[in-house]
């Protein structure tokens, strides 16, 4: 990449000594190439794809970085897609249970253990699915619902945990499923643990909080709570320890509440657990790698010692010295893998930042070095980077213009005000014509390219833009239109030699004729005036090529038309084609009628060019809107029965110097036509086939906005 914008830059032919830049084509390259060197390396750096960077040394770490990346991606991926299925599974296991009540089924009821799920839990439950699935709902209202039934199950565990403390009995028990509770044996069996009490008061009032995304996460952190009481409760029943599950908390409930904790984090708005879990960073990387060890490993290692001492395969002390080496051994292990593999991915994010300060060195260097000023701006269009050339160009000095606005030219066709708007929808622009102001207070015209600076959250803070002086470009450019213009005055020449001779020839018969008889002298004279007449209105039509005022005035087309066609009228019978004429536009317009004129002509000129020996060409006239009845105008449609335009060639025509004839034109007709229409607000299509040519031509009736543009087809 850097020495393809090197070889842009420094290969570019010149004459020795001029102070020419390259062509505008070359330099949109070059910036072309900048930005998207600048964006790829960008983009390469924040997802931690170090591949770029790879010398051998580093594969081993990049590897892992990216499979960490992927394992991380895959995380989120599967909680996006999942994130309900908790929700959809208490609502459900509540039904069931609900259902196992109210038909006596025992096994519907969780009697595991010795302990059932209470039907004020089985409640509590579905109360926090629906929750849950209401708030994640676009519309607002549906929202506001779910978030009303996180304080109903707050208060309704608040007020259990109350009676559990103060021995109090508010008769909850009876609230729900009374007509069954009597099933079963315990005292008051209708009264839920005092940790699932505690539990819903947390999962109540994270509820609340659900759709919060700044700030404290209260959702996640009263989710931690919830998973929390279930683990303790899971634990307990794995130990038999009693204490750890309250009064009798079925073990299905600790599960439920296993699940009712990860519907929570998973449609938390603030996510600050997921987020900390599926981070593809160093905290991801070692939460990942920890955590399931400490929840899971070392519970079900403390089993596997219970069981054997109740086999009296070992004794409670060396069972526990056993416990105690294997779990020392395991996470030791795992501590030192995990701190092998960060160290791995720190070495490799440091040779990445090495590599990224020497490329953004040369990317430096290379922007130093651009004969094309470069400066970086932002919204505000204050400058935060200023060229070399920039400043050799306008005459500010860095020091001068950071921190400040760039100046504007006054009476400008487009100032920064309004590119900066263009680049901050996301927009890039290439090619615009503008006029610049330099510290001298002189005006500079310009062609201004830009493009956003994205950041890793995809928002735009700042702009490239890149300027160049065309004062050049816009002198060689005016002399090639004129140049095309003597060009085009030259073929007129011919054509208008054939036309004028021939009535030149008959006034001179008819003045031999005259002297010869004196009976027939008027009459003779008399068609003698008629030629000369004809003489004249041609000579009148060839001088409004290079003899116009540029000044716009009313103009007929169809007339205008039919005058361009009356010069080539030798050509035409010469070649035998024949003119089918449709000019139904009887509308003026105010134009410059000679430039017109010479558009008309060089169409013309091509198509005659172009129609074999007895072909046809059709020359339409016609008055239509374009894009509503607010812009008005005329139609002029020229076409062609030739071979058409070569469809590789099609691409091409609007260029300057391009041409299909070999000995005939300068290849600057199309291009000044094009010119020329722009100018005048209008466009130009056109379409070609094997079956021949159409050209297409709109002016506006009167000045409108540019609805300049070309369509191949």
């Amino acid at each position: 990449m850097l020495r393809r914008i090197f070889r842009a830059i420094f290969t570019v032919k010149t004459r020795p000594g001029s102070n020419h830049f390259p062509p505008i084509s070359t330099q949109l390259k070059i910036i072309h190439s900048i930005v998207r060197f600048n964006r790829g390396f960008r983009n390469h750096h924040n997802r931690g794809d170090l591949s770029c960077f790879q010398d051998g040394s580093y594969d081993q770490s990049y590897e892992l970085m990216t499979s960490e990346s992927a394992q991380s991606q895959s995380i989120s991926a599967a909680i996006r897609r999942y994130r309900l299925l908790p929700s959809y599974g208490l609502i459900l296991a509540a039904i069931l249970v609900l259902a196992g009540w109210q038909w006596r089924i025992p096994i519907l009821r969780g009697q595991i253990l010795g302990s059932f799920i209470a039907p004020n839990t089985a409640l509590g439950f579905a109360l926090c699915g629906i929750s849950i699935l209401l708030q994640v709902s676009p519309r607002r209202w549906v929202a506001r619902i779910g978030i009303v039934l996180g304080p109903a199950v707050a208060i309704f565990g608040l007020l259990t945990l109350l009676e559990h403390l103060t021995g109090l009995d508010l008769n909850i028990d009876n609230v729900f499923f009374a007509h069954r509770l009597g099933d079963w044996w315990l005292p008051t069996p209708g009264r839920i643990a005092i940790t699932s009490s505690v539990a819903f008061t947390a999962a109540g009032t994270g509820l609340v909080f659900l759709r919060k995304k700044a700030g404290v996460p209260v959702a996640d952190l009263a989710a931690c709570i919830v998973l929390g009481v279930s683990y303790i409760g899971l634990v307990g029943y794995m130990f038999g320890f009693r204490l750890f599950y309250g009064r009798m908390m079925a073990a299905p409930t600790a599960v439920l509440f296993a699940f009712l904790g990860l519907a929570m984090l998973c449609t938390s708005s603030a996510a600050s657990v997921v987020t900390a879990l599926s981070s593809p960073r160093l905290g991801g990387f070692l939460v990942r790698r920890l955590t399931a060890a400490i929840l899971f490993v070392t519970p079900v290692l403390a089993a596997i010692e219970t069981w054997f001492e109740n086999q009296k395969l070992v004794n409670p002390e060396s069972g526990m010295a056993i416990l105690v080496l294997t779990v020392v051994g395991i996470f030791t292990t795992l501590v030192l893998r995990t701190a092998a593999v960060m160290n791995s991915i720190d070495e490799a994010q440091e040779a990445a930042q090495r590599r990224a300060t020497a490329l953004s060195d040369e990317l430096g260097a290379l922007i130093e070095a651009s004969p094309v000023g470069i400066i970086r701006f932002r919204r505000d269009r204050t400058v935060s980077n200023w060229s070399a050339a920039a400043e050799r160009m306008l005459g500010w000095k860095a020091e001068e213009i950071l921190g400040k606005q760039l100046p504007v030219a006054p009476n400008s066709s487009h100032d920064w005000s309004e590119l900066v708007a263009k680049l901050a929808t996301g927009a890039s622009l290439a090619n615009i014509e503008t006029k610049q102001v330099r510290k001298d207070g002189s005006i500079m015209d310009a062609l201004v390219s830009g493009a956003p600076i994205r950041s890793a959250a995809g928002g735009t803070q700042e702009f490239i833009g890149v300027i160049m002086d065309s004062t050049e470009l816009k002198l060689a450019k005016d002399a090639l239109i004129r140049t095309e213009k003597l060009s085009a005055a030259g073929r007129l020449a011919a054509s208008i030699a054939h036309e004028i001779n021939n009535p030149l020839e008959a006034v001179t018969n008819l003045l031999y004729l005259a002297r010869s008889g004196r009976e027939k002298t008027q009459e003779y004279l008399a068609l003698a005036d008629e030629e000369l007449a004809r003489v004249t209105h041609l000579t009148k039509q060839t001088l409004g090529f290079y003899r116009d005022s540029g000044a716009p005035e009313m103009v007929d087309i169809s007339l205008l038309v039919e005058g361009v066609l009356n010069i080539y009228q030798s050509k035409v019978k010469r070649n035998q084609i024949r003119v089918v004429k449709d000019l139904r536009a009887t509308e003026k317009i105010s134009t410059v009628a000679g430039e017109v004129r010479q558009v008309i002509s060089n169409l013309l000129a091509n198509a005659i060019d172009a129609c074999p020996v007895k072909g046809v060409i059709h020359l339409r006239t016609k008055q239509a809107p374009v894009n509503g009845p607010a812009i008005r105008g005329v139609w002029v449609t020229i076409s062609d029965t030739g071979s058409g335009i070569d469809p590789a060639l099609r691409g091409k025509i609007w260029e300057p110097f391009f041409t299909t004839k070999k000995d005939v034109g300068t290849g600057l007709g199309l291009w000044v036509s094009k010119q020329i229409i722009d100018k005048h607000a209008g466009f130009i299509r056109f379409r070609s086939s094997a079956q021949g040519t159409v050209f297409w031509l709109f002016l506006p009736s009167m000045a409108a906005p540019s609805l300049s543009r070309v369509i191949a087809g």
